[in-house]
């Protein structure tokens, strides 16, 4: 087995080596070594070496990819020293294992690789083990040539019979792999770290172990280029020899191949016998043979044999009847277990054997698809059994349009030369054969135009037609139309040719491969129509759902995520699906492949993204502390108050990976964890991290299925390929794409102008385009989306024009200049490469978070244009320079990029300091950066001693942070470059223009380090050590080629060369310095030369900067600055033409102002940034499309959430995408507005914001990803409270809204008068209105639906409908008046009608006038038929003859195969037009709508559908007022004729429901009842009409559905949910009615009959009483339960006399609620008991009353859920009621005691006190007015607050009050028993020692817009309060425990003392908090602060407003 396998890879390396030959390409079941010709060097040919893999290099024949590696060699004749340049700029994976199935490399850690030493020397290869290695090939060239070639051939010829029991393969041509030679390597760590090629050096033998001359090249020496020695070998790749371990295995195939068959006769008896070699490169598989025999009569189609699965078969008496043509062929099928268990097989065909019957010809085929006049064509029949053949009869023949044929006189011979008659007509051959038993009809070619050498070529593919090229018969793929155009060139033809492909999806799983012999080719989309080239396939519509499995959906944390969950089952689309990868190894960005690998599904235009928390919009976890180091397993700790991965199912554990900045701010990490530590908040990596992660690092956790919770995350089940994701768009019929292909779409090697127009590529796990020494290569109008790799476009002349890029994963697109190969030197040589990007847009949104992934990469690319481009959204940079020098980018419009990367530019380069001359000019960069790595992001970064650019005329608006926020950063900065010009910009809202910061070492304004680096010769610790010799080889070859000097000579650049120059270098002797040896002569040498400030800051214009004197940041030195302009933001308005508008140049009068600062300051234009319109056809284009609209936005509130809704259009048509949303929240409806962290959440939970104002921002994105603009939506209050169930609304509102989108205004079939649709939308508009309205009851909401289903009838009742459509069923089921016209009968069967090939039927049971036909046809075509030829026809006027005979009238629609027709019959004469056909295809069923009907002027109209598509409509006066016929003929197929069934299931069901409905419906005035029936039992009749009418269409249907669906709302809608009680009486909960509302008069009792198994409906109860009415709402949603209770309950009945005594209490009011026990509620219950404020209120429990002591914060339902969530009982004063929020329903007591005082202190004599008030005691800021604290209101007459009369505090509130020290909520309510929180204490506090200041003391959370600011800052600044942790929690409501605190710290600063002992009658006391226990002590012994009762202190309970009013009384009068 292992020898089977070591022979076939032999092979594969020797056909690598073939040199002097054509391109070879050796297939050796699947695993492919190539090689590639290329140009003479040296004077003798030259071979690239390669292998199959992913690199970048030349293209095989096959069409993959092989790479190489060059050098600077000797030449092959070992004289001549020849310049080698690579192909490749890096090897990627030299160590590699090629599987035989794929041809991919699998590399893997801990295995064992050889090396293959294969060498070219005379002429043939050997080992290196035997030879001598001083061996010269100076007779290479003479030796070589046919003799190696032979050998070559001869060897794969042995091979391909190679028998392992037999033969033997010498060592000559084997695999050298003996480890005691030294010739193994073990790989260490996995492939994508490791990149090395093997060399030969004989006469610089590498030192060492290994004395053998074998070398290696590292990874850098690889990607710097160091061969510079004269090599004899290059060694390409090590080869797996030894066996992989079993992950490698799990998708390997076994092999099959050589299969044949032996017979001994043809006659029967005979034996066939099967024979075939297999292997497989498992050794422990175990692999079997089975062979299947087949049969074929034409040996085209093949079928099985029943039976014949041995390798042996006997011909039967009917396999060798000589009147049957049979010939047989063997399958062979190889079988194996992988490691994985899983069993996988391999199948090979044998040739076919022909046994009898006569000679049969098959087909013709000419010598050329695109001859040229004077060409001679041959004809080449294929015939089975051709030794029967006794002669041949040949008949050429002429066409002028490729139909009609005529024979051509005399043209009867093999061939034909094709003359100038011949020039624009079409030329085919017609071929029949003879044998004994006669002679054959004559089989006829394809025709071919004939073309002459001065001809405009144009050829036409579309995708199905196999033709020949012509618009008529067109070519079905891409490769027939490039040999054709192949085929032309070789005949003379030189003209420029172009392939127009025919609108429609092109699926390709194989590259388009165009070469050196391609040339002047555009491939353009056919004008008018869309084409898309695409890797991915629309996932059907049953794979996609929405889950209902509760155990997935219980895992999402967001609840309000899980109605928006679908799934899709991908299992049809990929046989494995990879797990997301991490990068164990390293860096995202060292190895994309993590990244590259994954399976994007993309949902409405948008690709999915991986779930994560926190998400995107909200910040991001950090690390407080990490243990370990690179090469090990990392631990982390971090903090999250949440701790949300509490909340994750233990599934999630399972996947869990973190992404984020853990070793560098400019790239990513992503690990998967295990070993986590929820509690502790603890995790540790589950691999070895490859670098050192740091502390205070951002991170988030990735791949949680349990955090889908925005639009687009998803998580990929990749062991059952289910994808989950949350949708978004149009997800009724959504448009699910799976990327399948891996291939590239095009593959470019040395083409010349090759240009790409209009057409669409995407949708791909590989790539769009690869291209190397490409000239002239272009992409005009072409839309590239949703791809994984990156694509190269290396070469000359190429542009990118007028294109959309959106969705790639990676680095869009690579540009190169092929032929300055990889080497730094060759970038300075100032040969431009003319490349270009002009006009495109680069939306890099969907670009994963991943280093190195910019839009576009200018890589060695001189002369680069980048003009009139958009970049944006990009995570990371969005243009890449790269090793490119003058380069001109101007008018591009550069945004929004830099998101999630710090030290990083949206225009980046670094480590070259030789690529000068690159200008910047007329861009606009606007929002670029981000706060990673502390805001250090810019627009523009030149990075570690890159030389700068020059940049002028741009503006830069905002950054990272701008000035107005706080930034203190810079949108352009150059690290350690010099010679950078920044002059003539604008700068807005940034804190400074730039940075210049200095070289190593820093802060010194001669740039000695800089200097030393330029040359190579920076010291080690110095930074840049690593690198400079890299950037010393560009500078030298700049600075040693004087042209260089002269070419910058007046450019900023110029003054580079004073400082260095190659005499500097030679004087100074500098080659012989060693930097590390002779640091100080270096030293002296920088000092002498170096530059100093060589960077210019000048005649620039700053507008809001962070200083009015600088524009460059002064933390540094290496820049000059002059002439800036400052203005403040305040003046943006005057200076600029619109600010607002985005309009930044300046206006007249701000030119004039900065002109009389900076005379020379030139304006600025910024009309044509951007991307700019482009003519196409005639038409006026955008780039990517118009784009997208929102309108209307407006907020749904129902049920718990808040949801966007909104009108989304598109001008192009284009489906709906992801959207960007963003919340914002307010405290009042005109209020400031703060953004929420949750951004891009469709709907947002209400409890989060209750009782605040919401709106939010939305960007539309339309399913190309282009974006609209963003529009805010009004602000609507958040109710608290259940209110009103709006679901129902809402749902009426969408389904109308559907009606909308899908409605087309006119009078035609099908659509909506303009006045129908108009008043719809006002009513839609009206809804929302309605929706969106606060506080409406459940009756006006239901009122809005009923308006709303109403409008929506009227409008469907409005739709045109001029058409009588026939449905064919009851015709179908007439079959006796089907009559047959020719040919044979029609057959029935199942209600279908098949018309056999050949007839022509006629429907002759009645006639028909205006009648549309609806059936459904499929054509299934027969095997030699030459063309389908089919028809219907209508208004046929006589049945019995053809249309065409016999004067017949009537209309056709002829199907064809490329064309349907329509043609009208007048008896006399006919008229006919064609159209394309795209709509039918053979063997598939398609629903077809045809007929005519008569309309205005004597007019008819006749209408063609196909799959509810209108393809064709024509008017004209022929046959008006006619009838006739219905018929059908075909020819060339069978036609099989079917009803269209209509779908009645969801009728059927909404009859059902609505039935059930009616029979249970109680038609009355009471709850629960209906008051009438009528207009239900109406829809109810009509549905079973339309079910049982057999003409029905679906459209019926469909309305009948949808028509009673809106009854049943309606009726729904009309239920009474209330009632006023008037007796004593129960009343059960109707479960179908959201709301429940009584109104129960005084003294009646009212019981309610629950069912406690149900979620109970929004019940509200209104009960009358003297003192006010009794209001109980209990919410929907709330279960109730109680142990033992059946459901009853008592509604709130007032009485006086309590259920037990409370002693001393002066009886306020009774309120009998619940049941004999406590009922408890799962949510909070409002019960609002008027006139009851300032009461004490006890609930009974257990026997016992228990006082309400806790106040609630807010009076809403959010507020008491979130605050009861634990159960219990709180109260809240609104006016002169007191309402209870509970979750306990049961008996209510109201009472007062006479003067009742604080639980252990006697009252307070109330003195006459002086006002100590100290001036206003307001709060600041109008707060003090809600706080209850700050407002000197006016007292009521009686100088007291109503609702403390009684009141324990009552002396003390007042007392306070008279010195201004409390005042009231109003003027005559204070809310005494309302908590009170920190601030407002600290602020009485304040008040009562009359203190101020305004210092801070550092409180991060005191603002200094709060209004308690200045009174937290007066009391810390004495020391009476002190916070946590710097935090002071001003919003928490204050304990007594901390205001003990603070009064004993206010107590000493009165300078009194107190003793100890206080505490100690507290039983509680051992709770008090151990910071506070003293405190407690002292106050409670000075008498500050007594308990709550004799013996509880309550250390945690919150101060209530009376308690702070008595205590501070007391801390005055102490």
């Amino acid at each position: 087995m292992k020898k089977a396998l070591k022979l076939t890879f032999s092979l594969l390396l020797l056909l690598c080596m073939v040199g002097n030959t054509l391109g070879v390409a050796f297939a050796a079941d699947g695993g492919v070594l190539v090689a590639w010709p290329m140009e003479s060097v040296g004077g003798a040919a030259v071979t690239y070496l390669g292998f199959a893999g992913n690199g970048v290099s030349p293209v095989s024949a096959d069409g993959l990819i092989a790479d190489t590696i060059g050098g600077n060699t000797k030449g092959i004749d070992g004289t001549a020293a020849a310049t080698f340049r690579s192909v490749s700029y890096q090897v990627t994976h030299p160590l590699m294992l090629v599987d035989t199935r794929t041809g991919t490399i699998k590399p893997k850690a801990g295995h064992t690789y050889f090396k293959s030493a294969m060498m070219r020397l005379n002429g043939e290869e050997y080992n290196g083990r035997e030879q001598e290695k001083t061996k010269q090939i100076a007779t290479f060239r003479e030796q070589s040539g046919a003799g190696f070639l032979a050998k070559a051939e001869d060897f794969a010829a042995r091979l391909a019979t190679y028998d392992s029991g037999k033969d033997t393969i010498t060592d000559n041509y084997n695999w050298f792999n003996d480890p005691a030679k030294g010739l193994s390597y073990t790989l260490t760590t996995d492939w994508q770290r490791v990149s090395e090629a093997v060399y030969y050096d004989a006469a610089n033998p590498v030192s060492g172990a290994d004395r053998s001359g074998w070398g290696v090249l590292s990874r850098s020496d690889w990607s710097s280029n160091v061969w510079t020695g004269n090599y004899e070998i290059i060694v390409d790749d090590y080869i797996l020899l030894e066996v992989p371990n079993d992950d490698l295995l799990k998708t390997v195939y076994p092999m099959v191949h050589g299969a044949k068959i032996e017979s001994s006769g043809k006659q029967a008896g005979d034996k066939l016998t099967a024979s075939a070699e297999f292997y497989d490169v498992n050794p422990m598989a175990e692999p079997a043979i089975s062979y299947q025999w087949q049969s074929s009569e034409n040996e085209q189609t093949w079928t099985d044999i029943a039976g014949a699965t041995s390798a042996a078969y006997t011909l039967t008496e009917a396999d060798a009847d000589p009147a049957t043509a049979k010939s047989f062929r063997v399958a062979a099928t190889v079988t194996s277990a992988n490691s994985g268990g899983q069993k996988v097989s391999k199948t090979a065909y044998s040739q076919p054997f022909a046994v009898a019957g006569d000679a049969v010809l098959t087909a013709v085929e000419l010598s050329s698809t695109t001859p040229f006049v004077g060409q001679s064509l041959s004809a080449k029949p294929s015939v089975i059994r051709e030794d029967k053949v006794t002669g041949y009869a040949y008949q050429w023949q002429r066409s002028d349009s490729g139909s009609d044929y005529t024979d051509i006189g005399g043209a009867t011979g093999e061939s034909y030369e094709t003359t100038a008659e011949d020039k624009g007509k079409f030329i085919r051959a017609g071929v029949s054969i003879t044998t004994a038993e006669g002679t054959s009809e004559m089989v006829y070619s394809q025709g071919v135009k004939v073309y002459g050498a001065d001809d405009e070529f144009t050829f036409y593919v579309d995708g199905k037609s196999d033709g020949i090229g012509t618009l008529e018969s067109p070519f079905s793929t891409l490769e027939q139309a490039r040999d054709a155009v192949r085929n032309a060139r070789k005949g003379g033809m030189e003209n420029p040719v172009t392939v127009y492909l025919r609108g429609g999806e092109y699926y390709r799983d194989t590259q388009f491969v165009l070469d050196a012999n391609d040339k002047n080719i555009t491939f353009a989309a056919y004008p008018g129509e869309e084409v898309q080239i695409t890797g991915g396939k629309h996932v059907e519509q049953q794979y996609i759902k929405k889950v209902t499995d509760e155990n997935i959906l219980n895992r999402l944390v967001e609840k309000n995520a899980r109605n928006h969950l679908y799934q899709v089952d991908l299992s049809a689309y990929y046989d494995e699906i990879p797990a997301v990868k991490d990068w164990s190894s390293g860096l995202c960005g060292w190895d994309e492949t993590p990244f590259t690998d994954q399976v994007r599904i993309v949902v409405n235009g948008s690709a999915t993204d991986i779930a994560r928390w926190p998400n995107a919009t909200e910040q991001e976890l950090i690390t407080t502390s990490i243990s370990g180091s690179k090469g090990q397993r990392t631990t982390v700790t971090y903090t999250d108050p949440t701790n949300r991965a509490s909340k994750w199912s233990p599934e999630a554990f399972d996947h869990l990976m973190i992404k984020g900045h853990m070793a560098y701010h400019w790239t990513y990490n992503m690990q998967y964890i295990n070993d986590f530590d929820v509690e502790k908040q603890k995790f540790t990596t589950k691999n070895p991290t490859g670098e050192n992660w740091q502390k205070d690092e951002a991170f988030y956790f990735y791949n949680l299925l349990d955090e889908i919770d925005m639009p687009g995350e998803s998580f990929m089940d990749a062991e059952n390929k289910i994808l989950y994701f949350y949708g978004y768009g149009d997800m009724e019929n959504p448009d699910v794409i799976a990327p399948i292909s891996t291939a590239r779409f095009i593959s470019i090697v040395r083409s010349q102008n090759i240009t790409f127009r209009d057409i669409d590529f995407g949708y791909t796990r590989g790539n769009v385009v690869e291209a190397y020494g490409h000239n002239g290569l272009t992409f005009d109008g072409c839309d590239w989306k949703h791809f994984m790799k990156r694509n190269y476009m290396w070469g000359e002349n190429g542009l990118l024009t007028n294109c959309y890029l959106y969705g790639g994963a990676v680095t869009m697109l690579v540009w190169q200049d092929f032929n300055k190969g990889n080497s730094i030197e060759y970038a300075v040589d100032g040969v431009s490469a003319n490349n270009a990007a002009v006009n495109n847009r680069f939306n890099l949104g969907n670009v994963l978070q991943f280093y190195d992934a910019p839009g576009m990469t200018c890589r060695m690319s001189n002369g680069m244009v980048v003009r009139n481009n958009e970049f944006y959204n990009s995570p990371h940079d969005a243009m890449a320079v790269g090793v490119s020098a003058d380069m001109l980018v101007e008018k591009n419009y550069i945004h929004d990029n830099v998101q999630w990367t710090g030290d990083m530019g949206a225009v980046y380069w670094n480590l070259n300091s030789s690529a000068l001359g690159n200008e910047f000019r007329y861009n606009l960069f606007e929002n670029n950066g981000s706060s990673y790595g502390d805001g250090w992001s810019q627009s523009i970064f030149w990075d570690d001693i890159a030389s700068g650019p020059w940049v002028h005329h741009n503006i830069f608006n905002r950054g990272t942070l701008p000035t107005s926020e706080g930034g203190t950063r810079y949108p352009l900065k150059g690290y350690g470059g010099n010679f950078a010009t920044v002059e003539n910009n604008v700068f807005i809202d940034v804190p400074y223009g730039a940075q210049f910061q200095d070289y190593y070492p820093n802060n010194e304004k001669k740039q000695t380090g800089w200097w030393l680096s330029v040359f190579g010769k920076a010291a080690d610790g110095m930074n840049g050590a690593t690198y400079t010799e890299e950037n010393w080889k560009g500078v030298k070859a700049l600075i040693s080629d004087p042209k260089n000097v002269e070419r910058y000579k007046g450019t900023p650049w110029e003054k580079f060369f004073d400082h260095v120059n190659i005499d500097i270098y030679n004087k100074e002797g500098m080659a012989n310095l060693d930097r590390n040896q002779d640091k100080d002569a270096l030293m002296k040498l920088a000092e002498k030369y170096a530059p100093t400030e060589q960077n210019w800051f000048t005649n620039n214009v700053l507008v809001g900067s962070l200083s009015n004197k600088i524009g460059l940041d002064p933390t540094y030195h290496n820049g000059v600055e002059t002439n800036s302009f400052f203005a403040d933001m305040s003046e943006a308005d005057s200076l600029f033409t619109d600010y607002d508008g985005g309009d930044f140049s300046l206006s007249a009068a701000g030119l004039a102002k900065v002109k009389s600062q900076i005379s020379e300051f030139e304006n600025i234009d910024t009309s044509d940034i951007g991307p700019q319109p482009f003519e196409r056809d005639g038409k006026t284009q955008t780039v990517g499309g118009g784009r997208p609209v929102i309108s209307n936005p407006s907020i749904r509130l129902s049920g718990d959430y808040a949801s966007i809704d909104y009108k989304f259009t598109d001008p192009d048509g284009d489906r709906e995408g992801r959207h960007q949303v963003t919340w914002y929240v307010a405290d009042k409806a005109d209020g400031a507005y703060k953004k929420l962290g949750a951004g891009n959440m469709h709907s947002l939970p209400i409890s989060e914001v209750a009782g605040k104002y919401i709106k939010y921002e939305i960007i539309p994105y339309d399913a190309t990803g282009l974006d609209g603009e963003k529009v805010l939506s009004q602000a609507v209050l958040a109710e608290g409270g259940s209110g009103a169930d709006k679901t129902v609304l809402w749902d009426t509102i969408d389904e109308a809204e559907v009606l909308l989108n899908s409605a087309i205004a006119g009078d035609d079939e099908g659509q909506y008068p303009q006045a129908a649709i108009d008043t719809l939308e006002k009513a839609v508009e009206a809804a929302r209105t309605a929706a969106n309205t606060s506080g409406m009851s459940q009756s006006e909401v239901n009122a809005a639906v009923i308006t709303l289903q109403e409008a929506v009838s009227v409008f469907q009742n409005a739709q045109v409908s001029l058409l009588d459509y026939q449905s064919l069923k009851p015709l179908l089921a007439d079959t006796a008046n089907w009559k047959t016209v020719t040919g044979d009968d029609p057959t029935f069967a199942d209600g279908s009608m098949t018309v056999p090939d050949g007839s022509w039927v006629s429907y002759v049971g009645s006639k028909y006038k205006n009648k549309m036909f609806n059936f459904r046809m499929k054509l299934e075509k027969e095997s030699d038929a030459d063309e389908l030829s089919g028809a219907v026809l209508f208004r046929v006027g006589d049945p019995d003859s053809r249309i065409w005979e016999n004067q017949n009238t009537g209309y056709l629609l002829w199907l064809k195969d490329s064309i349907l027709e329509y043609q009208v019959w007048r008896g006399t004469s006919s008229d006919k037009k064609e159209f394309k056909n795209d709509f039918i295809r053979l063997d598939t069923e398609h629903e077809l709508a045809v007929g005519v009907y008569d309309i205005a002027d004597n007019k008819v109209k006749y209408l063609v559908y196909i799959d509810g598509v209108k393809v064709y409509e024509a008017e004209d006066e022929a046959l008006y007022g006619g009838e006739g016929y219905l018929c059908f003929t075909i020819n060339g197929a069978k036609m099989t004729i079917s009803p269209v069934e209509v779908d009645t299931g969801k009728l059927e069901v909404q009859i059902q429901e609505a039935g059930k409905l009616r029979s249970e419906a109680v038609i009355g005035n009471g709850y629960g009842q209906y008051p009438s029936a009528a207009g239900l039992d109406a829809a109810i009749a009509a549905a079973n009409a339309a079910l049982t009418d057999d003409n029905a269409r679906q459209k019926d249907i469909d309305l009948a559905e949808s028509a009673l669906r809106s009854a049943v709302v309606v009726f729904k809608a009309t239920i009474t949910d209330n009632e006023d009680v008037t007796n004593d009486k129960t009343i059960a909960i109707n479960y179908n009615i959201p709301t429940a509302a009584f109104r129960v008069s005084s003294g009646v009792s009212l019981r309610l009959q629950a069912d406690p198994s149900r979620e109970q409906p929004n019940v509200n109860t209104e009960t009358a009483t003297n003192a006010g009415k009794i209001l109980m709402e209990i919410p929907s949603g709330t279960t109730l339960t109680a142990s033992g209770w059946n459901g009853s309950f008592q509604t709130p009945l007032y009485g006086t006399t309590p259920s037990k005594t409370i002693n001393n209490a002066a009886i306020s009011g009774v309120y009998k609620i619940g049941a004999d026990t406590v009922i408890n509620a799962s949510r909070a219950v409002r019960i609002l008991l008027p006139g009851q404020a300032g009461k004490t209120v006890v609930y009974l429990e257990d026997g016992k009353y228990v006082t309400v002591r806790d106040t609630l914060s807010a009076d809403n339902q959010a507020t008491a859920d979130k605050e009861l969530a634990g159960g219990g009982v709180k109260k809240i004063t609104s006016g002169n009621d007191l309402v209870i929020w509970t979750t306990k329903l049961c008996e209510l007591v109201t009472y007062t005691r006479a003067n009742e005082p604080n639980p252990t202190d006697p009252p307070i004599p109330v003195p006459t006190l002086p006002n100590y008030g100290g001036g206003s005691s307001s709060g600041g800021n109008g707060s003090g007015s809600m706080l209850g604290l700050g407002n000197n209101q006016t007292p009521s007459a009686t100088g007291r607050f109503k609702d403390t009369i009684g009141h324990w505090a009552q002396s003390d509130i007042e007392a306070m009050a008279a010195r201004g020290i409390v005042t009231g909520v109003t003027a005559d309510t204070f809310e005494p028993d309302r908590a009170i929180t920190r601030a407002e204490f600290a602020t009485l506090i304040v008040k009562a020692l009359n203190l101020s200041s305004n210092a801070s003391t550092g409180f991060s959370d005191v603002a200094k817009d709060g209004w308690y600011y200045t009174y937290v800052n007066a009391a810390a600044n004495v020391g009476i309060i002190s916070g946590y942790d710097g935090l002071f929690r001003p919003d928490d409501l204050i304990t007594r425990e901390e205001m003990a605190v603070i009064l004993c710290k206010a107590y000493a600063f009165r300078e009194k003392s107190a003793g100890r002992g206080g505490i100690d009658r507290f039983s509680d006391k051992d709770t008090i908090s151990a910071w506070a226990y003293d405190y407690v002590d002292e106050a409670t012994t000075a008498g500050l602060i007594s308990g709550m009762t004799a013996d509880t202190f309550a250390p945690a309970e919150n101060t209530t407003r009376a308690q702070a009013a008595s205590v501070i009384r007391r801390l005055l009068e102490k």
